[in-house]
């Protein structure tokens, strides 16, 4: 019987203890780009003709609970990993993480480089409640130029079906005919009909007695059918 009464007494002096002396922690939140850093951004102005300053979007996930409401964190130049001066970016104006949401996206903006080939890199550093996330995620490397080069998209398929073999001579023809320089995205029926653009212009041409040369001075072709 003693020992009940003893326990029972125990039992009813932890529940009397005041509340408020029990340690509360408030778990922490922290934000990063959803790509690890050494997935850098390479941009070519070349494949955007007229354009002078491209938006690169800034994809950004939460680590921990949802933001009850909006939260500041900041996104700043790694000044010694960078080329690029400060008249060649613009960044994103204190941006805050959307509440309620476990992804959000920020837009940085490079400008035309002209001849340069210069190299942009931005770190996510803490804000009021934000903390910067893994090491490995917290940077982002975007490359940008006015240079040319294969792109990814003129595979095997794109040779054989549309454009035929690569040059940058044709490449420039392309973009200066369609005024289109990327075809990530387009659908075969977009594609058939910027290649007939290209083979219809190179048709005008030959028949105007000045036909288009590529690099080896052979009129230039495509593989298109039209």
């Amino acid at each position: 019987m003693k020992n009940i009464v003893l326990y029972l007494s125990i039992l009813f002096f932890f529940a009397s203890c005041d509340r408020e002396d029990i340690p509360t922690y408030e778990a922490e939140n922290y934000v990063q780009f959803v790509s690890a850093y050494p997935d850098s951004v390479e941009i070519s102005f070349f494949f955007y003709p007229g354009q002078t300053s491209l938006d690169i979007p800034l994809e950004l996930k939460l680590l921990g609970q949802l933001l009850p409401e909006e939260s500041d964190f900041k996104i700043e130049v790694v000044k010694e990993a960078t080329t690029a001066a400060p008249e060649y970016y613009t960044l994103p104006e204190t941006p805050v993480f959307i509440k309620n949401s476990v992804y959000d996206e920020k837009t940085l903006v490079v400008h035309h480089p002209g001849d340069q080939n210069l190299r942009l890199v931005v770190e996510i550093r803490s804000g009021s409640r934000l903390l910067p996330g893994q090491t490995i995620y917290t940077r982002k490397v975007i490359r940008f130029s006015n240079e040319v080069s294969r792109p990814k998209w003129w595979d095997q398929a794109v040779v054989e079906s549309f454009l035929g073999a690569y040059s940058r001579t044709k490449f420039e023809k392309l973009i200066e005919v369609t005024g289109v320089g990327d075809w990530t995205d387009l659908t075969p029926d977009q594609r058939l009909s910027q290649a007939r653009k290209l083979l219809y212009h190179l048709r005008e041409m030959e028949t105007a007695g000045t036909p288009v040369k590529d690099e080896n001075q052979l009129n230039m072709t495509v593989t298109v059918m039209g």
